[in-house]
């Protein structure tokens, strides 16, 4: 049977364990149980601040999560923003452009469908009723530019 020689640190340590359990050996039993009420109190002691520590660690974690998700809405709703005045105004410029060559899309470009679009991207909502009012009002936006393009009744 062979055995590995301890290390220096592991000497150390077995020598503080031998001195440590001569000092509570030469207590005797009645010191021996105070010393053993005295350490009770103290584990008690470090068990009290190490479930603290947790708690404000994981308080820590909620709130940086709580804020990291705060931040991606705002990112989010910046993104909505910019990505719909962009596209209301390419709408409203392809309608301006086209509107000499054809009524019918530049009506759509311009009308409604504009504001439905701007709805949907800057408040990121779709309500089915406003949708609706929507689409009603492209149809009479596209009825009217018809009517105009057709000129006055025939008498």
């Amino acid at each position: 049977m062979t055995e590995q020689m301890p290390t220096s640190g592991e000497t150390r340590v077995f020598e503080h364990g031998l001195r440590v359990a001569r000092e509570w050996g030469a207590l005797g039993a009645e010191g021996l149980e105070v010393a053993l009420k005295a350490m009770d109190a103290q584990l008690v002691r470090e068990h009290g601040i190490t479930v603290l520590k947790l708690k404000a660690a994981q308080r820590d974690a909620e709130l940086a999560a709580a804020k990291a998700k705060e931040d991606a809405d705002r990112r989010l709703a910046v993104t909505r923003l910019v990505v719909g005045c962009v596209m209301g105004l390419v709408m409203m410029g392809a309608g301006i452009t086209v509107a000499t060559y054809a009524w019918w899309l530049s009506a759509l470009l311009c009308g409604p469908s504009l504001l439905a679009l701007t709805h949907v991207l800057v408040l990121g909502r779709s309500d089915p009723g406003a949708l609706r009012y929507i689409t009603g009002a492209s149809r009479q936006a596209t009825d009217a530019a018809a009517a105009h393009q057709a000129g006055p009744p025939a008498v």
